[in-house]
């Protein structure tokens, strides 16, 4: 007769089963038991902001650049030599800037600084302005919807610039200071400051010495360019793909024609 028979008619009993071990269970560093803590995602901005938090930053951000593009577009249009500024002195009593003292004081110091490259300020801030906009629309949409703010998305974009597209602006606006200082002349009288400002003969200055006059020719046109299509996320080869095929059709069309 073997175990299992005595299993079976009773006079074995077998052996009592382990006790279960809770899985929910672990041992801390301590030595002391403690619950396992689940994993609990965390939140980002958008779903710990309130809901009409994001509409409200995006369109004061987007009426804050819009005023920035429009202060400093007037100041450099309405330029003046004969205006006393931060680096010029003039015996004018009344500014002949459209936006008086400010502006004189304003359209000095940048082209002081950056030349007739501190226009390029005024294309960052309306990109900064429609963007920020852009992301309201978005924003006071979903809001309407009932939407949370977390269900957005990475699509809506975000009121702020991102980094390489910051990054691209910088390129092509120190670029496009070395070349107007190295490449561009202006009348005297015009212009009382030196083409590209400080920034400009700065860089064109050293690049100029570094790599010379061709040199700093072609770098500072491939860094322009390279800069444009990060800011403007342009692919270039995107751009000439399409004037091929324009250029194709049309040709065509025209053969057609004839």
């Amino acid at each position: 007769m073997g175990i299992e028979d005595n299993y079976k008619n009773g006079t074995i009993s077998p052996p009592p089963m382990p006790p279960s071990i809770d899985k929910t269970r672990t041992r801390t560093p301590s030595g002391r038991s403690g619950a396992k803590r689940s994993a609990v995602p965390r939140r980002g901005l958008e779903d710990e902001a309130p809901a009409w938090l994001l509409p409200w930053f995006a369109e004061l951000l987007w009426v804050v650049w819009a005023v920035v593009a429009l202060l400093v577009g007037l100041s450099l249009i309405s330029f003046s030599p004969n205006d006393h500024g931060w680096f010029q002195i003039s015996s004018e009593l009344t500014p002949q800037n459209w936006l008086g003292r400010f502006g004189a004081a304003l359209a000095d110091g940048l082209l002081f600084f950056f030349g007739l490259s501190a226009g390029w300020l005024v294309i960052l801030s309306l990109m900064l302005s429609t963007e920020a906009w852009r992301f309201a629309a978005r924003a006071r949409r979903a809001q309407s919807l009932g939407d949370p703010p977390g269900s957005l998305g990475p699509a809506t974009g975000s009121p702020l610039i991102s980094g390489p597209r910051l990054g691209g602006f910088i390129l092509m606006w120190s670029s496009s200071a070395a070349l107007e200082a190295q490449r561009l002349s202006i009348p005297e009288g015009f212009f009382s400051h030196l083409p590209g400002g400080a920034l400009g003969s700065f860089l064109g200055s050293s690049l100029e010495w570094f790599v010379g006059g061709t040199g700093l020719t072609l770098l500072a046109l491939i860094g322009f360019f390279v800069g444009f299509g990060l800011f403007m996320r342009l692919s270039w080869i995107g751009l000439f793909e399409s004037i091929g095929r324009a250029v194709e059709h049309s040709t065509q069309a025209i053969e057609r024609r004839w």
